[in-house]
């Protein structure tokens, strides 16, 4: 096990000595890497990586430790692995015959403090949970989300992760994809690891935890700035001409497609329809505008349809609700999830916005630590 501490955070020192004397008599290795922030770097958790890996080749090394024998898992702190999780990516390593090519995903669920968080934190985590599940079905679209797992010696390859980017996971995924040329492969794991949604140390009624909200949005914000990787990416798929064109532009175009649709489709899908009638007045009268109105019904209902299946999905895979909510708190908790056209615009929609737009003006962003609370300081919340 290794962890990576700024060297500056004493405090950090503390609770990973607590973690050693706890656990490291039944580890054959128990590393604690100390960042010493370097200049230059964008402070955050890329740049943590990119310190703590070559530091951790060499403790392998002196342990005489193969890399292609070694699966080395990015886990942040508050994730809860499935107890199967390290048995399932080690079988499919070990049966892997081109295992030093991929890199193991597997599905975050942000389950952990779920009925601790307000509504609209519950809401955007039950999306993010059950998009990561959708992904996790199309491999081809499946990019590095957070905590993966890969071989050591894909890390060495693709030469560790940056340390002056903001988006470590799918950077590493797209330097990982060159560096094999094309060959890289991610395997999806269908078994979950368990992560804390947004939440602050405020207290009080929903409308009352601004601080939680906030972390919420600088998350999504923080999420949706791996736009950041556009032309990093463009770029380089120029350069490789060994990797085919039709992969190249099927990755790009999902790419491309990601982030245009984030801030846009919302947008069309709620308020498509009434744009025409805004830029000319006789819209009304045209045929074009029954069967644009039309169709938009359809389209809404379909998405509302979607909206049905993933309020049964959440009530088969989220944790038990706290004993102290009665029958009519639960059927409320639930019925939230129909809020989610409003909350994704405020919570998804803007903060993508905002970081694409940050981007074009060259007003960059810093990283900021999304702040969580341990489990058991904060009293359950609707």
């Amino acid at each position: 096990m290794a962890i990576i501490t700024r060297e500056s955070d004493r405090r950090g020192w503390e609770n990973v000595r607590r973690l050693q004397d706890e656990f490291g008599p039944r580890l054959r290795a128990f590393f604690h890497i100390k960042d010493p922030l370097l200049p230059g770097i964008v402070v955050g958790k890329s740049a943590a990586m990119a310190y703590g890996g070559p530091v951790l080749r060499r403790e392998l090394e002196r342990l005489g430790l193969d890399p292609g024998t070694v699966i080395l898992t990015d886990l942040d702190s508050d994730f809860r692995v499935h107890p199967q999780y390290f048995a399932d990516v080690t079988y499919q390593y070990v049966t892997d015959p081109k295992r030093l090519e991929c890199l193991f995903q597997p599905v975050p669920m942000f389950h952990n403090n779920l009925w601790r968080v307000p509504f609209a934190v519950r809401i955007m985590a039950s999306a993010c949970t059950q998009w990561q599940m959708f992904l996790s079905s199309r491999p081809d679209r499946l990019v590095a989300f957070s905590s993966y797992s890969m071989s050591m010696d894909l890390v060495i390859k693709a030469g560790y992760w940056d340390d002056d980017v903001i988006p470590e996971d799918s950077r590493f995924y797209w330097k990982s994809f060159f560096a094999t040329h094309g060959r890289l492969k991610v395997v999806p794991i269908f078994l979950p690891i368990y992560g804390d949604a947004p939440e602050a140390s405020d207290r009080g009624m929903p409308w009352e935890r601004v601080k939680t909200h906030a972390n919420q949005y600088n998350q999504i914000k923080r999420w949706a700035w791996g736009v950041s990787d556009v032309p990093y990416v463009t770029v380089r798929l120029l350069r490789h001409a060994e990797i085919s064109l039709w992969l190249r532009a099927r990755r790009y175009g999902y790419m491309i497609f990601n982030h245009l649709t984030w801030t846009t489709l919302p947008v069309l899908l709620l308020f498509g329809a009434a744009l025409p009638r805004l830029l000319q007045e006789d819209w009304n009268l045209t045929n074009a505008a029954d069967r644009l109105g039309l169709y938009a019904f359809i389209i809404i209902n379909i998405a509302f349809l979607n909206i049905a299946a993933l309020i049964l999905v959440e009530r088969r895979i989220n944790p038990p609700m706290p004993r102290s909510w009665g029958f009519t708190h639960q059927i409320w908790a639930y019925l939230q999830l129909g809020l989610y056209p409003i909350v994704g615009l405020l919570f998804s929609v803007l903060p993508a916005l905002e970081a694409q737009t940050r981007l074009m003006l060259g007003m960059y962003l810093e990283y900021k630590v999304t702040e969580k609370v341990a489990e058991g300081t904060v009293e359950g919340t609707a």
